[in-house]
């Protein structure tokens, strides 16, 4: 693909998301429903300890994802895994075990994860390969019946040492497009990239090559990736130092569509570090952004199609913002909602214990509707490390977590987390 010439698509306006105070009849402070379900790794004792499970999350109808990248293997530290549950009867069931064919230590295989129908996508940001130290592969599996194989290794034709190929993974049907934010491209230090590949039959075939043509370097374009039936989204958080967002549109083959920058954004923002795709929405974190005063407070900002191109809707934050809470880490956007991690957030207690935020809209109007931090949430559990949504139901990665061992990590499960969503906003 020739490379994307630099290009801003300015937001024609930016509507400021509803403001909240404690006092808010939908929203009293962070609370814990007893809804909340914990999933916890399934290896189990001190076979889990350290393994940071759920670190990532994806979900797709009735099945979850669960990335644990520092689970171990025999012999090989760090190699990675990936975990698959299923609701039968409304209880969430253990599956299987994604491992690769090939695993090895420290790639951290599970580092990113990403479900469609029967495939999952699983990337190894640092995997060692015949390209060089940490070039990074990422992994396709499929499901028939119950059992799930390995179906492809995706690899960079260009790859080389550092490049993090697998940072980010998104899938849909047969498109899976990667990030590799550590990629020199054009001999450009840590510029990144994202590859588009897809799927015909059982093979998979590059596609295109995404770079962003308007930065200098050290941009880290593919930290976060999403994908749409008409839309490549790339993330770019270090770019013009304050972060960006690379938008790509599908119809009649991959194009460029501009570069997107929130109005209000500011140096050190990292505006990009996450991404979700819904519809006609798109959200996008920024979870080092300064908000009322709090430095590092994060937020997240939600963008909407108009006109052929995109347009800032408004801006979201906590109503509790609080220095170094980084809202923004993680996002998920649904038809009925968005849901925002905020791993460092002190919970009302000590030390990065973390919460989960959730927001709904009314036209274009948005506001926070929930705090939630699960009962036995603890100091260092890190709670909205990874966030997902499906439908109303929300999930909370909290890969710090001391269950059932130290640094374990636990996902927990709530089956409507947004039950003030009644028509969505599609």
């Amino acid at each position: 693909m020739p490379r994307p010439r630099p290009a801003l698509f300015a937001a024609v306006a930016t509507v400021a998301a509803l403001p909240l105070s404690a006092a808010d009849p939908l929203w009293a402070g962070a609370a814990s429903s007893p809804h909340w379900v914990a999933l916890s790794n399934p290896d189990g004792g001190s076979a889990a300890a350290q393994d940071a499970f759920a670190s990532a999350l994806a979900v797709e109808g009735d099945t979850l994802l669960v990335g644990a990248p520092l689970d171990d293997a025999p012999g090989a530290t760090d190699a990675g895994a990936a975990f698959v549950f299923v609701r039968q009867a409304g209880q969430w069931q253990f599956q299987a075990k994604l491992v690769p064919t090939d695993r090895a230590a420290a790639a951290q295989f599970g580092h990113a994860v990403a479900l469609s129908g029967d495939t999952a996508l699983v990337g190894a940001w640092k995997q060692n390969t015949a390209a060089g130290s940490g070039a990074g592969a990422a992994y396709v599996f499929v499901r028939s019946g119950g059992a799930w194989t390995q179906q492809a290794q995706l690899l960079a034709a260009d790859a080389a040492t550092g490049d993090a190929f697998g940072d980010a993974v998104a899938l849909l049907g047969d498109t899976a497009v990667v990030g590799a934010s550590g990629d020199d491209s054009e001999s450009v230090i840590n510029h990144g990239s994202a590859y588009v590949f897809q799927r015909s039959t059982d093979t998979w075939a590059l596609q295109a090559k995404l770079l962003a043509g308007d930065v200098s370097g050290l941009a880290a374009f593919g930290s976060a990736v999403a994908l749409g039936a008409d839309d490549v989204l790339v993330g770019a958080p270090a770019a013009d130092n304050r972060g960006a967002v690379y938008a790509y549109t599908r119809s009649g083959g991959l194009a460029y569509a501009g570069k997107l920058v929130p109005a209000g954004g500011a140096a050190f923002d990292r505006f990009g570090a996450a991404l979700a795709l819904s519809g006609t929405r798109f959200l996008a974190g920024a979870p080092q952004r300064d908000v009322a005063g709090f430095g590092d407070a994060g937020s997240a900002f939600v963008f909407v199609r108009s006109g052929g191109g995109w347009q800032e809707e408004g801006e979201l934050r906590a109503a509790d913002a609080a220095i170094n809470a980084h809202l923004g880490s993680a996002v998920a956007l649904s038809s009925a909602g968005a849901l925002l991690g905020a791993p460092n957030d002190d919970a009302g207690a000590c030390c990065d214990t973390g919460a989960v935020y959730a927001f709904q809209a009314s036209g274009a109007h948005w506001r926070q509707v929930d705090k939630q931090v699960p009962a036995g949430s603890a100091t260092y559990d890190t709670l909205g490390g990874a966030v997902a949504l499906s439908g109303s139901a929300g999930f909370a990665g909290a890969a710090g977590a001391n269950i059932p061992s130290t640094n374990a990590g636990v996902a927990h499960a709530h089956p409507e987390l947004l039950p003030l969503f009644k028509d969505g906003f599609d």
